[in-house]
């Protein structure tokens, strides 16, 4: 698995005593995680950097200026051509989405072909049936497809949004483990506790569940969701109407004092003696809420802890003198 791929390079910079960049490594395992579970394309990120869809991956994150160009003046980006420059590398990815659907749901279609079981696959499998449901019933009782466009657009955007959130909360949970040493003790003491590493007996350690909550809380990887006001709203003295787009800014929303107390602080223990069951359900948006919460959400949290706890197994974090702090 794509875990094991992790702990094989850890033990070799183990052995060496070199010191390293954690966050190079959770890049290379969230990466290789999604393209293997979202799209079933095995990569090892970290020693086969030329392999053609890593390579034109790091080519669009290393055009973000022209991305962010082309949002805040698309029609000047357009003349200019920065806009064709910041898409030429997602191009590659659509393309290969494109060629993927088609392959698969004619292969899916006519009965043939490897069987799959990841996250493109089973969109194409739950649109084939709605199809043929939606054939047998009427219009008012049929269940809504989706194009491919559509299926398209979720598998990329699965990638892209998916990488580097998890990535950077796993490079501050391993900031945080370095920074405070006691903390670090009591998960290790609770994975050692564990008779065997499974799903389920990871997933409900609860320790390391309050301190994945407060890394989250702590170093939001997302520091702001927006939404799009649907119905008339007033909040305080302010009329939104709808089709305003209202931006939320998570990194403040967790620090407010009212709804935890010495925000500042990092205390994982404030998620377990019940302080997160009095604020606000949406003072805690790591994922976003309501019906656009981040769809890889439990994919996320299910990778980072079963990462976490295989390599606080047999090692543990420490700082150096190149270690920030505080982070930035």
């Amino acid at each position: 698995s794509c875990v094991h791929s992790l702990m094989k390079n850890l033990d070799n910079v183990a052995k060496s005593g070199e010191v390293i960049d954690a966050k190079k490594y959770f890049s290379s395992l969230s990466f290789d995680a999604i393209a293997r579970c979202a799209y079933g394309v095995h990569i090892d990120s970290l020693n086969d950097p030329q392999h053609p869809i890593q390579k034109h991956f790091e080519e669009v994150f290393s055009a973000r200026w022209e991305t962010l160009f082309s949002m805040f003046f698309p029609k000047v980006a357009k003349v200019t051509g920065i806009k064709d420059r910041a898409m030429r590398p997602a191009l590659f990815f659509v393309t290969m989405m494109k060629n993927l659907i088609e392959e698969r749901s004619k292969s899916y279609s006519s009965g043939n072909g490897d069987k799959y079981n990841d996250f493109l696959q089973t969109m194409i499998e739950a649109n084939h049936e709605a199809m043929k449901e939606s054939k047998s019933q009427s219009e008012s009782q049929s269940k809504k497809t989706i194009s491919k466009e559509e299926m398209m657009a979720q598998a990329v955007i699965f990638l892209f949004a998916g990488f580097e959130t998890t990535a950077t909360i796993m490079g501050a949970c391993a900031y945080h483990l370095a920074k405070y040493p006691e903390i670090q003790d009591k998960l290790i003491d609770e994975v050692s506790s564990l008779t065997e590493h499974t799903h389920d007996s990871v997933m409900g350690l609860k320790y390391l569940d309050a301190f994945l909550k407060e890394s989250f809380r702590h170093l939001p990887p997302v520091i702001r969701v927006e939404r799009e006001c649907a119905v008339p709203t007033i909040i305080g003295n302010v009329k939104v109407e709808p089709g305003t787009i209202v931006s939320i800014p998570v990194y403040v929303v967790h620090r407010d004092p009212v709804q935890y107390p010495n925000p500042e602080v990092f205390d994982p223990q404030r998620f377990i003696d019940g302080e997160s069951v009095n604020h606000n359900p949406y003072a805690f948006l790591p994922f976003g809420g309501g019906p656009r919460i981040c769809i890889a959400q439990r994919f996320a949290l299910m990778e980072i802890k079963l990462a976490l706890t295989q390599i606080l197994k047999d090692y543990r974090f420490e700082a150096t003198p190149e270690t920030k702090v505080p982070l930035r």
